[in-house]
This record gives C-alpha cells, sequence and structure tokens, in this order.
C-alpha cells in the first residue's frame, strides 16, 4: 500500500465499513469490532468500536495497522489502530469479481448485437 514515491496509502475506508481495532498498534492482538463513523484525514480515520467491558466508544485519529508512522510517532499509537473485518475484505473482492464479470458481459453482448 505505498505509493510510487514510497508514502504510505491506507486501504480505502468509507463511512459504516466493518473494521478490527486494536488498542496496542505495536502489537495487535484481540480485536474488537467497530464501523467507520468519520474520515478526518488522509490517513485517519474516526471509530466507533464496541469493548465488551465499557461498550460503544469512540476512537479519533486512528490510523491503519500497518502505516509506518506509528512506529515513528509514538504519540499517535494513544489511538490504537484499525484493518478492515476479513470478512468485508472478501466481500469486496466478490464485489470487484462480479464488477469485472458483469463488464465482461455487457461487453460481450455488444459485440454481438453488432
Amino acid at each position: 500500500m505505498n505509493s510510487s514515491n514510497g508514502a504510505f496509502e491506507q486501504p480505502s475506508a468509507d463511512l459504516g465499513d466493518p473494521i478490527l481495532w486494536y488498542q496496542d498498534p505495536m502489537n495487535p492482538r484481540d480485536p474488537v469490532v467497530g464501523w467507520v463513523c468519520q474520515k478526518p484525514g488522509a490517513h485517519t480515520l474516526t471509530l466507533l468500536v464496541f469493548t465488551p467491558t465499557v461498550g460503544f466508544m469512540e476512537k479519533p485519529s486512528v490510523r491503519h495497522k500497518d502505516d509506518p508512522s506509528l512506529i515513528e510517532n509514538p504519540n499517535w499509537r494513544q489511538w490504537g489502530c484499525w484493518e478492515h473485518a476479513p470478512w468485508f475484505q472478501k466481500l469486496q473482492r466478490v464485489g470487484s469479481s462480479m464488477t469485472a464479470a458483469i463488464a465482461a458481459s455487457e461487453k460481450s453482448s455488444k459485440r454481438g448485437n453488432n
């Protein structure tokens, strides 16, 4: 997920996307579920997460777990880190495959009508 100039580009995320949130970016384990509720910047998201002990909590300024800035800047670690839920990643791949199949089908049918 690096751009050509080496800068990190976080995965695309839309409002409402399901995510996994980790409290410790340096040791991401024991995730809790959450959702993207705001996109305040190019490298951060605001998340609504559900923890079994506290309930719903808003987590501002959360960076993706693969963002190298979490290593370089310890202050950003206080917000935890996120990644898309695995089932959501699979759903995105299925959606991309369906879009490609539909486009190929439409292209094929247009050739057949000429």
